[in-house]
Protein backbone atom coordinates (compact mmCIF):
# COMPACT_ATOMS: atom_id res chain seq x y z
CA UNK A 1 0.00 0.00 0.00
CA UNK A 2 1.16 3.53 -0.73
CA UNK A 3 -0.22 7.04 -0.94
CA UNK A 4 -0.25 9.54 -3.79
CA UNK A 5 -1.20 13.21 -3.64
CA UNK A 6 -3.18 14.31 -6.69
CA UNK A 7 -3.73 17.84 -7.91
CA UNK A 8 -6.83 17.45 -10.07
CA UNK A 9 -7.68 19.68 -13.04
CA UNK A 10 -11.26 18.81 -14.07
CA UNK A 11 -12.94 19.83 -17.33
CA UNK A 12 -9.66 19.52 -19.30
CA UNK A 13 -9.36 18.79 -23.01
CA UNK A 14 -7.61 15.45 -22.43
CA UNK A 15 -7.19 12.87 -19.68
CA UNK A 16 -3.55 12.72 -18.64
CA UNK A 17 -1.35 12.18 -15.60
CA UNK A 18 1.78 14.23 -15.04
CA UNK A 19 4.24 13.32 -12.30
CA UNK A 20 5.46 16.29 -10.24
CA UNK A 21 8.55 16.44 -8.01
CA UNK A 22 7.84 15.47 -4.39
CA UNK A 23 9.75 18.53 -3.18
CA UNK A 24 6.91 20.68 -4.65
CA UNK A 25 4.37 18.90 -2.43
CA UNK A 26 2.39 21.25 -0.14
CA UNK A 27 3.63 20.75 3.42
CA UNK A 28 0.25 19.68 4.85
CA UNK A 29 0.47 16.47 2.78
CA UNK A 30 3.94 15.38 3.89
CA UNK A 31 2.47 13.56 6.92
CA UNK A 32 1.03 10.97 4.50
CA UNK A 33 4.54 10.19 3.24
CA UNK A 34 3.30 9.94 -0.36
CA UNK A 35 5.19 8.00 -2.97
CA UNK A 36 3.88 10.20 -5.81
CA UNK A 37 2.74 13.78 -6.40
CA UNK A 38 0.60 13.82 -9.54
CA UNK A 39 -1.16 16.47 -11.57
CA UNK A 40 -4.16 14.77 -13.14
CA UNK A 41 -6.05 16.40 -16.01
CA UNK A 42 -9.59 15.04 -16.39
CA UNK A 43 -12.11 15.60 -19.16
CA UNK A 44 -14.89 14.91 -16.64
CA UNK A 45 -16.66 17.78 -14.92
CA UNK A 46 -16.63 17.94 -11.11
CA UNK A 47 -20.36 17.19 -10.92
CA UNK A 48 -21.95 14.32 -8.98
CA UNK A 49 -18.58 12.61 -8.43
CA UNK A 50 -17.87 12.12 -12.15
CA UNK A 51 -14.35 13.58 -11.89
CA UNK A 52 -13.57 11.43 -8.82
CA UNK A 53 -14.75 8.30 -10.65
CA UNK A 54 -12.58 9.13 -13.67
CA UNK A 55 -9.63 9.87 -11.37
CA UNK A 56 -9.96 6.42 -9.81
CA UNK A 57 -10.16 4.77 -13.24
CA UNK A 58 -7.08 6.60 -14.56
CA UNK A 59 -5.02 5.87 -11.44
CA UNK A 60 -6.02 2.20 -11.58
CA UNK A 61 -4.65 2.04 -15.14
CA UNK A 62 -1.49 3.98 -14.19
CA UNK A 63 -0.66 1.71 -11.26
CA UNK A 64 -1.95 -1.49 -12.93
CA UNK A 65 -4.49 -2.33 -10.20
CA UNK A 66 -8.26 -2.69 -10.12
CA UNK A 67 -10.48 0.30 -9.42
CA UNK A 68 -11.38 -1.18 -6.04
CA UNK A 69 -7.71 -0.86 -5.00
CA UNK A 70 -7.89 2.96 -5.26
CA UNK A 71 -9.47 5.00 -2.46
CA UNK A 72 -9.70 8.77 -2.12
CA UNK A 73 -8.63 9.27 1.50
CA UNK A 74 -8.98 13.06 1.74
CA UNK A 75 -10.20 15.77 -0.60
CA UNK A 76 -13.41 14.22 -1.92
CA UNK A 77 -14.71 17.68 -2.85
CA UNK A 78 -11.42 19.52 -3.41
CA UNK A 79 -8.81 19.61 -6.13
CA UNK A 80 -5.99 18.36 -3.89
CA UNK A 81 -6.58 14.75 -2.91
CA UNK A 82 -4.72 12.04 -1.02
CA UNK A 83 -5.27 8.67 -2.65
CA UNK A 84 -4.45 5.29 -1.15
CA UNK A 85 -3.37 2.57 -3.58
CA UNK A 86 -3.52 -1.02 -2.35
CA UNK A 87 -1.04 -3.30 -4.07
CA UNK A 88 -2.09 -6.88 -4.74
Amino acid sequence: MFFAVCKVVPNSKVNKIQELPLNNLPSQFSKWNPKYFLKVHLKAKPIEGKANKKLIDLLAQRFNVGSSAIEITTGQKGRLKVVRVKNS
